[in-house]
């Protein structure tokens, strides 16, 4: 997964009023889904083990999946930007 490069001044246009939903659903979907990526690699290295209680990976692994789920799935996140991008295109 590679980092996104982000506009500087993000923050000069919510400041303005103009909103950041779209950088939001950007910041969130990496975050949660570079989480995940990187617990399910972890768990991978520590194979069966790394699914008992014995190890903190478990818990990351949990917190990781519960993340993408709990603040917006990830489809929602990719609709948010979706419509953010493409919505001045489609006549609204």
């Amino acid at each position: 997964m590679q980092l996104p490069f982000f506009q500087v001044g993000i923050g000069a246009g919510a400041l303005q009023g103009l909103g950041a939903r779209k950088e939001g659903a950007i910041a969130k979907l990496y975050a949660t889904e570079a989480a995940f990526e990187i617990a399910h690699e972890a768990l991978q290295v520590h194979g069966g083990i790394g699914y008992t209680k014995d190890l903190p990976v478990e818990r990351y692994f949990r917190d990781a999946r519960f993340i993408m789920i709990g603040g917006g799935t990830s489809e929602i996140m990719r609709y948010i930007i979706q419509r953010e991008v493409y919505g001045g295109c489609l006549g609204k």
